[in-house]
């Protein structure tokens, strides 16, 4: 587990014109853990939230299911096999609060993953007339991952195709346990072993037994030369997968 500022995503709370020189204001909120793991031994956790704000903040706090597709999508669902307390939680500036996570029946075998979700509410009335300009209210969610101990993930590249400038390749998950892609990198080289290009993309969860597509770009200056691909996923926790495959444009 560690412990470090989440990055949110934000929905704009109030769509009016900006005065010059003003900014929208946003909730300063830590988060610790980032990442709750459920056990035989650990079959609840605390995640703390802390306002390091100036103002009242009003949190709403829910368990979802969680599935990604090869796309990379989440799909949230319902769940009651998440149990949270408290829902509902208020903190005053410099303030924090402890959420209780915990489940009652672990999967058999394997892993399940959740998503809790921690919405910012919108300022009361009487918040609302004493503030000024653009609120901006803070969302963001934390990944639990429940197992019955043991197993790991297994990944693996491969399906790499080459169509046009579009390279595709696939970051697999044989395992019964998800793991965390840090980033992906794709290599070209050419006839003489000269590196041609190198371009990353973002990595992400895959979760067990799942799979996550990836797409770089080749540039076209250097399509007429390539001779092979060289992958690279950087697991997070793990040693790094690769993958090495002749490939030439057009082919």
């Amino acid at each position: 587990m560690r412990a470090r500022l989440v990055s949110v995503c934000t929905l704009l709370l109030l769509a009016i014109p900006c005065l010059a020189g003003a900014a929208p204001a946003t909730a300063r909120v830590d988060v610790s853990p980032t990442r709750v793991d459920l056990d035989p031994r650990h079959r609840s956790a605390l995640v703390d939230l802390r306002n390091n704000g100036d103002s009242v903040l009003r949190f709403e706090v829910s368990a979802h299911g969680w599935s990604l597709d090869e796309a990379g999508e989440t799909t949230l669902t319902d769940s009651r096999e998440i149990a949270l307390f408290p829902s509902i939680v208020e903190l005053a500036p410099g303030a924090s609060r402890a959420i209780r996570i915990g489940i009652a029946q672990l999967p058999r075998a394997g892993e399940s993953s959740y998503r809790i979700l921690v919405r910012q509410l919108p300022p009361l009335q009487s918040e609302r007339e004493a503030g000024a300009g653009i609120r901006v209210l803070t969302n963001f969610s934390i990944p639990v991952f429940a197992s019955a101990g043991g197993g790991r993930a297994q990944p693996t590249l491969d399906a790499i195709a080459l169509e046009g400038s579009q390279l595709t390749f696939t970051l697999r998950n044989t395992g019964d346990r998800s793991l965390r892609a840090v980033q992906v990198v794709a290599r070209g080289v050419g006839p003489a072993g000269e590196s041609l290009f190198e371009n990353e993309a973002p990595g992400w969860y895959v979760l067990a037994h799942g799979a996550r597509r990836f797409e770089v770009e080749v540039p076209r200056a250097a399509c007429s030369r390539l001779r092979k691909i060289l992958l690279e996923a950087q697991i997070a926790g793990a040693p790094p997968v690769h993958l090495e495959r002749p490939l030439s444009c057009g082919r």
